[in-house]
Parts: structure tokens; C-alpha cells; sequence
């Protein structure tokens, strides 16, 4: 997913259309994920659907930070909830 935000982020992600804008809103309702079973949802839909895919990467790619730790760490706060973080840090 890394890999793919730095490509995404040297594409122009600001000319989406409008069906990638519905998009938008609803990932904006799905992150941060909550649950392990929210997870596996997230995943296979991103694997099923790569206009969702787009848009998910796009709104991600644009989360900045002046090192690759630094950005990381801001989509993951995106994506994770606080305790589905610890959790997902627990089980490791």
C-alpha cells in the first residue's frame, strides 16, 4: 500500500470525476476502521473494486510528512482506529 501512494502521489489524484467524488465520501464514512471484521471488509472491497481503490489511495496519497516514518505513521492514523491499532500492534 506504500508502494502505491508514492506512485499514486506523482499522479495528478485532483482530477477525479464525479463518480470517483461519491467515492470519496464513501470512504471518508469507512476510515478509520474500527474492527478487525471492518479490516477484512476494507480488503476485499479494495481488491474487488478498483475505482474504490483509486480514490482510497488518492485521499491517502496526499497525507504528507517530512519522512517516510512520519507519513506512515499519518495514514495509519487515518486508516486505525486507536484501538484497533493497539489491537492489530497486540497481535503481532
Amino acid at each position: 500500500m506504500v508502494q502505491s501512494l508514492s506512485t499514486n502521489r506523482t499522479q495528478d489524484h485532483h482530477s477525479l470525476s464525479n463518480d470517483h467524488h461519491s467515492l470519496s465520501n464513501d470512504h471518508d464514512q469507512i476510515l478509520p476502521i474500527s474492527t478487525l471484521d471492518d479490516l477484512n471488509v476494507l480488503d476485499e472491497r479494495l481488491l474487488r473494486d478498483i475505482d474504490f481503490k483509486k480514490s482510497v489511495t488518492a485521499k491517502l496519497s496526499i497525507t504528507g510528512g517530512n519522512s517516510v516514518k512520519k507519513t506512515v505513521w499519518r495514514v495509519c492514523r487515518k486508516v486505525f482506529s486507536p484501538q484497533l491499532a493497539t489491537q492489530l500492534n497486540r497481535d503481532c
